[in-house]
């Protein structure tokens, strides 16, 4: 299966996976693979990993500024 990208957008090849509730509440390698992808990532839902990757992001700026 090929994507076709999305005109006009900085996320043009969108993948939605429907995953069981105890992958997106516990699974460690899920999250350990999706988080991989850092800043390239867009998560729509479901909230709670929306509100986990921006908790993620805000403390590797907090980090990243109590470096400098």
């Amino acid at each position: 299966v090929m994507l076709e990208p999305m005109a006009g957008t900085s996320h043009p090849f969108p993948v939605e996976l429907d995953l069981p509730p105890w992958t997106v509440a516990r699974d460690v390698d899920f999250r350990r693979w999706l988080f991989g992808y850092g800043a390239d990532l867009l998560i729509e839902s479901p909230d709670v990993l929306k509100n986990e990757q921006k908790e993620r992001s805000i403390a590797v700026l907090r980090l990243l500024q109590a470096a400098e």
